[in-house]
């Protein structure tokens, strides 16, 4: 019996002993990572699926409160932690048609939801003139939006773009049947590259503060089955030299099909995605350093997490009647890209009151807090689901 007693007592101090060595290797590992997290740019890589792999261990989805408490969570994981740059992150947007007012959506929920305060501004480069009431509107933010012409001649000059043929040969890539969206796609990679900053497309709108996603360190977005997306790109300062890596295997790609194949083995999704998914594909092959960020995050329309529905920019659910509370997906995610480009303008009229749509409700909140100079340090743009019962009321 007392051998028995003596057995026990050994293996329960055997356990003891071996949960105090994982406590503290795991407060050893903690430390690691705090102490190396203002050193990463340019000494270590991205883990491709940590963040993805983080997200589902902890079953975090868009909606949940892990979600709204995103900051606590992401600080105890033992994913890389990167530093905000000093100057704060530059954000590209590219336009190459008319001017809109659906553009302005995108544009007044940055001024809105970021820390201007900490440098954060835009870039909006453009290639048909802005009207000149549009960039009045913004002079008084000077220092967070710059409008700035792309002029294709000076911004690949000294880049592997200027011998690009697909990019510099207009008959050359009409005979490709190159898409302007396949060029928007190459140009992006040029512009962080020559800039660094992180790029968004001109409809995917912020809804809260994206410090805690440029904190993940260099990212595109993920579809799921190993399939990209970049209408939210971040890749980090210069000194990581990742945008400088990426423009350089555009540069290597061709744009036919018949001699890409013979030189790749990476297949994108879409043919016109080559210089999306196909090249984010080569670079996680060639292990850059990007990573993996779901979707879900920053859609809200097309691609979604569990528990999470869609929200059309003008119809359906997109539609709302006075009174009424705003749509709860408005606090799900990052960004909402809902493509509110591909719509015409009465998608943000609201002369039909009560009827609004879900783009109004989106435009007229941004533009309430800048009227109310309530901008600046970062925040949430719908930081409740409060009950409208005028458009006063935001």
């Amino acid at each position: 019996m007392l051998s028995i007693r003596r057995t026990v007592f050994l293996l329960s101090a055997i356990v003891s002993f071996g949960i105090t060595i994982l406590s503290f290797y795991n407060k050893f590992n903690s430390m690691t990572i705090k102490q190396a997290e203002i050193q990463f740019w340019n000494k270590i890589k991205n883990p491709i699926h940590c963040i993805s792999k983080w997200i589902t261990k902890i079953d975090m989805y868009p909606g949940s409160r892990k979600f709204q408490d995103w900051d606590i969570y992401f600080s105890n994981s033992s994913c890389p932690k990167y530093p905000i740059p000093k100057e704060g992150v530059i954000f590209h947007f590219l336009h190459v048609g008319k001017w809109r007012p659906a553009l302005e959506v995108a544009i007044d929920a940055f001024l809105a939801t970021q820390n201007l305060n900490a440098g954060h501004r835009i870039y909006y480069w453009y290639v048909e003139a802005i009207p000149k009431q549009v960039t009045q509107r913004y002079q008084r933010f000077k220092n967070s939006i710059q409008f700035r012409y792309f002029n294709s001649t000076e911004e690949i000059r000294s880049t592997c773009l200027e011998h690009k043929r697909e990019f510099i040969d207009d008959k050359y890539a009409a005979d490709l049947s190159f898409p302007i969206q396949t060029r928007s796609d190459m140009i992006r990679q040029l512009l962080m590259s020559k800039y660094d900053g992180a790029w968004l497309d001109t409809d995917a709108v912020p809804l809260r503060n994206l410090e805690p996603m440029l904190r993940i360190g260099p990212f595109a977005q993920g579809t799921g089955n190993n399939h990209w997306n970049n209408h939210f790109l971040y890749y980090g300062p210069k000194e990581s030299g990742i945008a400088k890596k990426m423009l350089d295997i555009i540069c290597e790609m061709p744009y036919n099909k018949t001699a890409f194949y013979l030189k790749f083995d990476e297949r994108p999704n879409l043919w016109y995605w080559l210089y999306n998914d196909g090249l984010h594909k080569i670079a996680v092959n060639r292990g850059i350093g990007i990573s993996y960020f779901p979707v879900c995050f920053t859609d809200g329309r097309f691609w979604n997490c569990k528990k999470q529905r869609s929200l059309h920019p003008c119809q359906d659910n997109g539609m709302l009647r006075l009174p009424t509370k705003t749509p709860v997906q408005l606090q799900q995610l990052f960004v909402w890209h809902g493509r509110i480009v591909q719509f015409n303008d009465s998608c943000l009229s609201y002369s039909q009151l009560p009827n609004i749509t879900v783009s109004t409700l989106i435009w007229l909140r941004a533009q309430s807090l800048i009227k109310k100079n309530m901008i600046g340090n970062g925040q949430t743009l719908f930081p409740s689901s409060f009950r409208l019962k005028t458009i006063d009321d935001l």
